[in-house]
């Protein structure tokens, strides 16, 4: 397919040759780092803290190659902290996460096609604030 801006300088263009062009949906860079940090407070109980970030670069979400359909990179933060103790059947693990914790507002994937020129994009999840107690039994 053509992009709109294409077709708008050469109506006469049926289809568009995209070699060597961003492949749909994917960024030139990903970068996901993490750390996990746990710490023996006592015999049977850990405290525990983990956060992962995930970055990637402007991508596109069109089969065209538009650029209306350029998505900006954005980066997102998880992060959780928690408490660990008992062991075998006995074992418990209390933690409280938050996971977009910055709040960070961005489109996830789109359509990959234009629709007169619009082109949909879907928003990732937003701030999402929890807690989780495991136990075996």
């Amino acid at each position: 397919p053509c992009a709109p801006e294409k077709l708008a300088a050469d109506p006469s263009l049926k289809t568009c040759d995209l070699s060597g062009e961003r492949v749909l949906g994917a960024p030139d860079w990903i970068i996901n780092p993490g750390v996990r940090v746990e710490h023996e407070l006592r015999q049977g109980l850990k405290a525990y803290g983990i956060a992962n970030y995930s970055w990637r670069s402007e991508f596109n979400i069109a089969a065209d190659d538009s650029m209306f359909a350029d998505v900006d990179g954005y980066g997102i933060a998880n992060l959780r902290v928690g408490l660990r103790g008992g062991a075998g059947a006995a074992a418990w693990d209390f933690s409280v996460f938050a996971n977009n914790a910055f709040a960070e507002e961005y489109v996830q994937f789109g359509i990959g096609q234009s629709h007169y020129g619009v082109y949909p994009g879907f928003s990732g999840p937003p701030r999402l604030i929890g807690a989780t107690l495991r136990v075996n039994f």
